[in-house]
């Protein structure tokens, strides 16, 4: 499974993609919109994490972009925003899903999943207190 993740926070993305990586996902990250979109061009992604509010080309253009070209990979919203509205006008966008940053363990295994299948948030064990993934 390859996972794209698009954060301009490079805090962000290392974080997420150790998360996936630890957890069986080939992971690429970009740091932009504009990024996130020339590399989707290029390859195939099972799924893809989409900051919404990046510099340049943020996460709703980019999305509105990608699902332009008829494109209907998954793309979960990560936002720090949680407001009320804030998760439909990321779905009106054309997101399929929605977090909210800072990012759970375990709720960003179980969204995964819930689009590839290749992430059991059953086998996955998160420790109390701790963000890294252990198997069982």
């Amino acid at each position: 499974m390859s996972i794209l993740v698009a954060d301009d926070a490079e805090a962000n993305r290392r974080l997420i993609a150790l998360i996936l990586t630890r957890a069986g996902a080939n992971v690429v990250t970009a740091c932009n919109g504009r990024e996130a979109l020339k590399l989707m061009a290029d390859r195939e992604f099972s799924v893809v994490l989409m900051d919404m509010q990046m510099p340049d080309i943020d996460g709703y253009q980019a999305t509105q972009m990608i699902r332009s070209t008829g494109c209907e990979t998954p793309i979960i919203a990560l936002t720090g925003n949680a407001m009320t509205g804030d998760r439909q006008r990321c779905i009106d966008s054309g997101c399929t899903d929605f977090l909210t940053k800072p990012v759970h363990v375990d709720r960003l295994l179980t969204t995964v999943a819930k689009y590839t299948g290749a992430v059991s948030p059953e086998d996955a064990k998160v420790e109390p207190g701790s963000r890294v993934v252990n198997f069982r």
